[in-house]
């Protein structure tokens, strides 16, 4: 709801990915802890919040358009394949 302005129902975790972000000296800046879980729409219309420029749907055959991190790809493939 924060992040979409939707509301959802969640169906399953699908996976958590851990990351570890890295400067140009190779300290740690961040460490981030993904949990991704496949949800159902319940209501809402699609906005982006305050993190985001925009936000929009996508279908999966879109998905190379998008400059998109390889372990979003594979969390999304992931999501998708098993139903």
């Amino acid at each position: 709801m924060e992040e979409t302005a939707l509301t959802v129902r969640i169906e399953r975790l699908i996976d958590v990915v851990d990351f570890v972000a890295r400067g140009a000296s190779g300290a740690v800046s961040g460490h981030y802890v993904l949990i991704d879980f496949k949800a159902a729409l319940v209501s809402g219309d699609l906005r982006a919040g305050s993190d985001a420029e925009e936000a929009c749907w996508a279908s999966p055959d879109m998905l190379d358009q998008y400059c998109l991190w390889k372990e979003t790809r594979r969390v999304i493939d992931a999501g998708l394949s098993r139903g």
